[in-house]
């Protein structure tokens, strides 16, 4: 498992299972990164700013339910819910209308990483 080792300004140090260390920088954390591994699960969110919805376009290598969890700016998880991949190309249709104006992260997990990203509702 990882383990956290150093937070210092906008950098993080962590200590992986082969004893190596890796520096992130805390922006890049929170709007796109995976520290699990180096797959092809990456993806896009569009329109950004959004004040009706918003469409998350994912690749993802596995096939099955992927999850997503929307947060505010403070942290605390606003939407919570279930989508089915499957593989390469997908996409996610997301509404907003009902979250305030402000900035969210959403998070995509399927069983291999995650990554998360950052938008705006207006």
């Amino acid at each position: 498992p990882t383990s956290l080792t150093n937070i210092s300004g906008t950098t993080i140090n962590i200590l992986d299972s082969a004893k190596t260390y890796q520096a992130y920088n805390l922006c890049q954390l929170v709007t796109s990164s995976d520290i699990n591994s180096g797959n092809n699960f990456s993806f896009e969110i569009f329109p950004n700013p959004s004040s009706t919805c918003i469409y998350v376009n994912y690749a993802s290598e596995t096939s099955g339910d992927i999850s997503y969890q929307i947060y505010d700016s403070f942290g605390r998880e606003v939407v919570k819910s279930v989508s089915n991949s499957s593989g390469n190309r997908n996409q996610i249709k997301i509404n907003v209308e009902n979250l305030s104006k402000g900035i969210y992260f959403i998070q995509l997990s399927d069983e291999k990483s995650s990554r998360s990203g950052k938008f705006v509702v207006k």
